[in-house]
């Protein structure tokens, strides 16, 4: 699966947020995330309500859910 910045409706995502996006949809915990991304899981949590409020997600379900319908997420 490959994640774009932005979609064809308008909105966009910065590119750490659309890194923690790819890394929930691949079924990362936040806690695997942030060893990844060597940040802290606040950095994370952070990063994915900036996320959830953008795409009007309720939880990482539907957070990924909303990604694949605008057209942020293109599986291949």
């Amino acid at each position: 699966m490959s994640l774009k910045l932005e979609s064809r409706s308008a909105v966009r995502l910065t590119k750490s947020e659309a890194l923690v996006l790819q890394m929930i949809a691949d079924g990362l915990a936040g806690k695997e995330i942030a060893a990844t991304l060597m940040v802290s899981l606040g950095t994370v949590n952070f990063h994915l309500g900036s996320v959830y409020r953008k795409l009007g997600a309720r939880n990482r379900i539907d957070a990924v859910r909303q990604a694949t319908r605008q057209g942020f997420v293109s599986w291949n």
